[in-house]
């Protein structure tokens, strides 16, 4: 699975936009770090390793890169249950 990884025993993701490695954050489940990439990779238009819905594509569309950004380290720093939306 591209972007997600297991250290220090937390699930963390990452994605490279513009050769620059960008750190999405991290969580406590492999199923939810790919959730977090699948979104990113959509943002960066690429393919996301699984399928996202029609809705969570439409939501995404209507947000900046900064602002999924913003959205997604503030779902991860108050350990809200957001995964794909």
């Amino acid at each position: 699975m591209r972007g997600v990884y297991y250290k220090n025993m937390k699930w963390q993701t990452t994605i490279k936009v513009d050769k620059k490695q960008i750190h999405l954050g991290t969580v406590g489940s492999q199923q939810e770090a790919a959730c977090f990439y699948d979104m990113a990779a959509f943002m960066c238009g690429r393919e996301p390793d699984f399928e996202l819905t029609a809705m969570e594509k439409d939501e995404l569309s209507k947000l900046s890169w900064d602002d999924f950004l913003t959205m997604t380290r503030s779902a991860i720093n108050s350990k809200s249950n957001l995964t794909c939306l």
